[in-house]
């Protein structure tokens, strides 16, 4: 009986957070509706968003995994299978250089909040430590800058490894192009952050 539990386990896609993760919060943040049907009802949509499955296949490749793997996860991943790996192909061979990760999707908790984080790497650069943190879009917008300076998952991830800063690592989903935009940490955004997570918690 484990060992059918265990092989079920390796045809799941991996998760796209904890229940403690940012999604969390911020989905409490935006619509407690959609909310409490998630997290408390553990109601969800019986297909994700095409631009979500696409993003996790994507991810997956850079984290190393096998299209043969990637098919046990079901249809719905087999379907992005060729976009994600011309993604993929894209970013490794044209994009910028990929420093050696010291961690990959390695799953931290924030020492001072009810949130857990999970950087797609965390590399070093000439001695600091930095996270980056992997996206696809479809359009480059002059808002991504003030966007990602203030996200509540980059800020949580810099959080959580110490990092003073995260490079997000964005790819055309159109034409393959590589933007790096680096956020920088600062004391108010974090304080910002647990600022909103504590509201959160005592209106939870």
């Amino acid at each position: 009986m484990q060992r059918q539990r265990e092989k079920k386990n390796l045809s799941t896609p991996p998760p796209g957070g904890t229940t403690i993760g940012w999604t969390f919060w911020s989905t409490a943040s935006e619509c407690w509706r959609r909310w409490f049907l998630r997290y408390i009802l553990g109601l969800s949509p019986s297909r994700s968003q095409p631009y979500l499955t696409l993003g996790t296949v994507y991810h997956a490749l850079l984290e190393g995994k096998s299209v043969s793997e990637i098919t046990l996860w079901g249809q719905e991943y087999v379907e992005h299978i060729p976009q994600a790996m011309s993604l993929y192909k894209a970013r490794i061979e044209k994009g910028p250089p990929l420093p050696k990760a010291i961690a990959i999707e390695k799953e931290l908790h924030l020492p001072t909040l009810p949130m857990s984080s999970r950087p797609d790497r965390e590399e070093m650069d000439h001695g600091r430590k930095v996270v980056r943190d992997f996206k696809t879009s479809a359009i480059r917008s002059k808002d991504d800058d003030a966007y990602w300076a203030v996200n509540g998952e980059i800020i949580g991830e810099m959080m959580a490894t110490g990092a003073d800063s995260c490079i997000v690592d964005i790819i055309n989903k159109n034409d393959g192009k590589t933007t790096q935009l680096e956020v920088q940490m600062s004391p108010a955004k974090a304080k910002a952050l647990t600022e909103l997570v504590e509201d959160l918690e005592q209106e939870i």
